[in-house]
């Protein structure tokens, strides 16, 4: 099917309309002409057979809510499968049936359908409770709710609705502005196809005076909507026109309920929890189906499993069930085919290289069971879709999407298809323009692309699919289960769950218990655990709380280890911030110049004044001032509660107080005896100058403990007759994280110059922007780890949102090998006679490896300990050699930069304009397009002569001649 290049000149589409046809299902009408051989149809394009030339294009909307918990009042506690209904669940079904030309699959998971049923029964949410009540009648409590969080709607909303703007700067309100708050968070949720008629047009028109009588009228249109998303989806499936999959029950990570020691195919080193549940594997996938089935009229024949999450076994679960195909990713693909982990090379040009192989589907051969066909998505066209695409107006996009197809269509044999799983797809562009209905248009109108179903294409060419002889496990996030399980706190949640299923086991698996274990198997909840999330003391607390229902249902007590968390609450925040190493002699002289880099905190309410801390080079300082002398008060008391990263033993202090954090130490001190502090161990020497109390704790009692680790610690005093205080510091625990350094002798130590962070000289920042300012650059390894150290001017995000971390290793400098080009949209290359083999990239939720190869770049993405210590601005990543190549790393040659992050940027990486804006840098030469994307480039002397050695071109760069030349950091 390889085609000349004009075929591709369907992005002439980019001048298409940019508004959708509000058309429903109900009105349009699809018209079937009985034929013989040799008349002419005028059926629609999906109802006609598949020829052999042209692109087939599998377009699979993942619909997937986790399944929110009620309150004690029987209220939901988010509102997202509601306003998602109402917004973008019915929007997708009515795009369809106004395009009559498109096929798609929707996935809807059970999780979902199960809260959508919920609703039409009469279930409400507490946004939906803190809208119907008055304003005059909302606690102080729900006042300050409404104004905090009904502001969370699409950027676009505030185009749309001008007052809900005006309220956004507002400081106090009145009862006015809370209900006009309350009908215009409704209405901003609304999808714009659906509010142009009545009632909601009125609303929108008279913008605000909104009355109670208002927020039941919007109310009663979410409910009318939302009722008509499970019909509407019917009816297109039964016209032939969508297909409906779905996937197992409680959203697992399936392979990993079936067996944990899976996750060690993938990534041997993994810290693993023992856990088996075949039969719960078995009960996801049956009853997953089987609420679809109850919800659609029909049984679904095509599953996308939780994160395309694969292996042989659960394939032959899912083929028991009838299921004749399954979705999952091309990172299942490549180990399976036995190109190793990652996704498909890609060119220059960010073409697959081997498209015959990715661009087809694949039979898995389940010996005994039916073979059940698998479609593996491209994460690069996905990636697109779910945000990559967000810089583009809607009609650019749709035009670039299909010149991707294009290139496809003529690099491919007869009978490709492309897949494309999209989770949460960006919907409007800044003008408020559908990306989705203009996408639909694009595909609609070129005569190379069919838009079809898997069961289409399998009932048109499903007897010649090649079999794949063994599904390797994986997920379409990675070659591997690592975002999900791997790291000692995953195991931990993981130990929680296997303990509370052995429980409800033990009872014989009741009906109910059962139900909340499968819920508690989701993989979302386990995501949360990881260093490569944010990780979330909500979730962990939900998740125990889940497990917690369990026991409740079995009638048996709370066991104590739901009580600790394994994700601590939130810190305290010091009034004053620590500033790296700290050393103080523990004597009785209290010197306020040893303590003056210290963190402080300032405690009120309590005989304690304030707590000072810091790391010391062996030991964690700590320092405790009292509001009154206390020499020989032996009234006066506290105890002090310390964790590291790997306790378990206790969550509450002695008299039950929680502590938000797992604790397994406990020093006390008492007034009668002022120069020991009671250890778990042996006693700890202290200075006491009658004020203030002052010792160490070594890092050895704490655990064993790397850079980066975080230690926790609160105190509780007691004054008078023995009666505690409240916990200290009240706003959260004080968090400490050990320092970045290592035993390691790094062989490339590496000052960069200060205030550097403008890249070829005249980058400007904008005006919210962080520093980015490399100051060091540390490179050691160990018999088994590259380990690399970013050393930051000033405190950094913990989150890395701001930023992203390169790091090119050239394993043979000058023997021209590898590649010149750095990563995309860096726009900088090697000299000819170096290139890169591999390429760490370190941003907000991601930790990939690339690696350069014949055939182009793979990105894999194994399990990669990164620790960020933001007060100290370091960021440390440990890269396992192995995954890297032979040689000696003293030999090799490096490039570190640093650029800004953005999400909606097609690769990620932050652009620099002309001029900055709120989030972008400035001081780009006026019409290029060559320019670096680099801000700070880690080297010794001035970075400007290397970053500005181009000549600027509008053309995007293709060749190493067309960018900046870099030289590499070799160890001297």
């Amino acid at each position: 099917m390889r085609r000349p290049l004009f075929v591709v000149l369907v992005v002439t589409l980019l001048g298409s309309a940019c508004t959708s046809d509000p058309g429903d299902p109900s009105t349009t009408a699809t018209t079937t002409t009985t034929t013989v051989a040799s008349t002419t149809t005028t059926t629609v394009p999906w109802e006609r057979p598949l020829t052999d030339q042209g692109l087939n294009v599998v377009l699979i909307w993942d619909m997937d809510q986790p399944r929110f918990a009620l309150d004690d009042n029987g209220l939901v506690t988010e509102p997202w499968v509601r306003v998602h209904a109402v917004r973008d669940y019915r929007a997708m079904a009515r795009m369809v049936a106004a395009a009559p030309e498109i096929q798609v699959t929707f996935n809807l998971t059970p999780s979902l359908l199960i809260q959508l049923e919920a609703l039409q029964a009469g279930v409400r949410d507490v946004f939906w409770y803190l809208t119907e009540t008055p304003a005059a009648q909302l606690t102080a409590e729900e006042r300050a709710l409404v104004t905090d969080r009904f502001f969370e709607v699409d950027d676009t909303a505030f185009a749309r609705l001008p007052r809900l703007e005006e309220l956004r700067d507002l400081t106090e309100f009145t009862d006015q502005d809370i209900t006009d708050l309350q009908v215009l968070w409704n209405l901003a949720w609304v999808d714009p196809g659906l509010i142009d008629g009545t009632p909601l047009a009125d609303l929108v028109a008279r913008g605000q005076g909104f009355t109670i009588e208002d927020t039941v009228t919007v109310l009663t249109e979410h409910e009318r909507i939302v009722g008509e998303v499970v019909e509407t989806l019917r009816a297109l499936w039964e016209s032939g026109q969508i297909e409906i999959s779905t996937s197992p029950l409680g959203s697992p990570i399936l392979p990993l309920v079936a067996d944990t020691s899976l996750a060690r195919i993938g990534d041997p080193d993994a810290v693993i929890t023992p856990f088996s549940e075949i039969y719960d594997a078995i009960e996801q996938v049956n009853r997953g189906v089987a609420v679809a089935e109850r919800t659609f009229g029909q049984r679904p024949v095509g599953m996308w499993p939780t994160e395309g999450a694969v292996t042989q076994l659960v394939m032959s679960l899912f083929s028991r069930q009838g299921i004749n195909w399954v979705a999952s990713g091309e990172r299942v693909l490549t180990p399976a085919l036995g190109m190793g982990p990652g996704t498909f090379a890609r060119n220059e040009v960010d073409e697959v290289t081997t498209p015959d192989l990715l661009y087809r589907p694949w039979n898995a051969d389940l010996f005994r069971n039916p073979d059940v066909a698998m479609f593996f998505g491209d994460a690069r066209l996905e990636a697109l879709l779910e945000g990559g695409y967000g810089r583009l107006d809607a009609g650019a996009a749709a035009g670039d999407f299909i010149r991707r197809l294009g290139a496809i269509a003529e690099a491919s044999e007869n009978r490709a298809v492309v897949t494309i799983v999209v989770d949460d797809p960006l919907r409007y562009d800044e003008a408020g323009t559908d990306r989705i209905a203009t996408l639909y248009r694009a595909l609609g109108r070129s005569d190379l692309v069919t838009t079809v179903t898997p069961s289409r294409y399998l009932e048109a060419f499903g007897s010649d699919i090649a079999p794949l002889e063994d599904v390797v496990p994986g997920s379409a996030r990675a070659s591997s289960f690592a975002p999900w399980i791997g790291e000692a706190r995953e195991a931990s949640a993981w130990q929680y769950l296997a303990e509370t299923r052995s429980a409800v086991a033990r009872r014989g698996d009741p009906e109910p218990a059962l139900d909340l274990v499968l819920q508690a198997e989701a993989g979302y909840w386990f995501a949360t655990y990881g260093s490569d999330a944010a990780g979330s003391s909500e979730l962990d607390s939900a998740f125990r709380a889940l497990l917690g229902r369990v026991y409740t249902t079995l009638g048996e007590d709370l066991p104590t280890f739901l009580t600790v968390p394994l994700i601590p609450d939130l810190p305290a925040v010091p009034a004053a911030r620590a500033q790296g190493l700290t050393t103080v002699t523990i004597d009785n002289e209290i010197d306020d110049r040893e303590w003056a880099t210290a963190a402080r905190y300032d405690v009120a309410g309590s005989i304690i004044d304030r707590i000072h801390t810091a790391i010391g080079p062996e030991e964690i300082l700590v320092r405790v001032d009292f509001t009154r002398e206390v020499l020989g008060d032996d009234s006066v008391a506290f105890f002090l509660y310390v964790g590291g990263p790997r306790s378990i033993d206790a969550a509450t202090s002695d008299d039950g107080q929680q502590l938000g954090f797992a604790s397994d130490s406990v020093f006390q001190w008492q007034g009668r005896n002022p120069v020991v502090v009671e250890g778990s161990d042996e006693p700890i020497q202290a200075g006491f100058d009658g004020m203030s109390v002052e010792f160490a704790i070594g890092l050895a009692s704490v655990g064993t403990l790397e850079p980066g680790d975080e230690v926790h610690l609160r105190l509780v005093s007691t004054e008078g007759f023995g009666e505690p205080n409240p916990v200290a510091p009240a706003d959260g625990p004080v968090r400490i994280t050990v320092g970045g350094t290592t035993a390691v002798e790094p062989f490339i130590d590496l000052a960069d110059p200060r205030r550097d962070d403008h890249g070829p000289g005249g980058y400007l920042p904008p005006d919210t922007s962080t520093t980015l300012d490399l100051r060091a650059l540390q490179i050691a390894s160990t018999s088994d780890e590259l380990v690399v150290t970013f050393r930051f001017d000033g405190v950094i995000d913990r989150t890395l949102s701001d930023r992203t971390l390169d790091l090119y290793i050239d394993t043979d400098p000058g023997a021209g090998t590898g590649r010149r080009l750095l990563l995309a949209d860096r726009n900088a290359a090697l000299a000819p006679e170096d290139g890169w083999e591999a390429a760490l990239t370190v941003t907000h939720g991601r930790r990939s490896l690339f690696l350069a190869g014949a055939d182009g770049i793979v990105e894999t993405r194994p399990t990669l300990p990164v620790a960020v210590i933001d007060e100290e601005g370091t960021v440390l990543a440990r890269i396992p050699l192995h995954l890297i190549g032979d040689g000696d790393p003293a030999e090799w040659g490096f490039v570190a930069a640093v650029s800004t992050s953005d999400p909606l940027d097609q690769n990620g990486i932050g652009a620099v304009l002309t001029d900055a804006d709120t989030t972008r840098f400035g001081g780009a030469p006026e019409g290029s397009a060559n320019h670096t994307r680099i801000i700070d480039l880690a080297w010794p002397g001035a970075q400007e002569p290397m970053l500005s050695d181009f000549v600027p071109s509008p053309a995007q760069p293709r060749s190493p001649d067309d960018v900046a030349v870099i030289e590499l950091i070799v160890a001297q």
